[in-house]
């Protein structure tokens, strides 16, 4: 559940797989679903959540998310933010992001 002032805005749902890679097996967070209510969106504060979530659970791996290829909103995020796209289908799009330290989400543009 994803709190503001004390007001459920949103939720953030993860689980967590060893992924092989050319580097042996690597922990993989993957971000499974993630929704903010319609007043919430817009102010940066899924990536705010996220940043509060690996600061309190960190540890060394990847994260990773799959995105629905009609969410162009968050493909740009991704894309801007960082984050290798490792895989994607007609419907989906995954990417993983390096986390050697914490992951730390840059201020929103718009004030938020």
């Amino acid at each position: 559940m994803l709190l503001e002032d004390g007001q459920r805005v949103g939720y953030m749902a993860a689980r967590d797989q060893m992924v092989d890679t050319p580097l042996g097996s690597e922990p993989v967070r993957w971000i499974v679903s993630a929704f903010l209510v319609p007043r919430a969106r817009g102010r940066g504060l899924l990536m705010r959540f996220g940043a509060l979530l690996s600061q309190q659970h960190h540890r060394q791996g990847k994260v990773g998310a799959r995105i629905s290829t009609a969410n162009t909103r968050m493909l740009k995020l991704m894309r801007v933010g960082g984050w290798t796209k490792i895989r994607s289908s007609r419907q989906w799009v995954d990417f993983v992001l390096d986390l050697r330290a914490p992951f730390g989400a840059a201020p929103s543009r718009r004030g938020g």
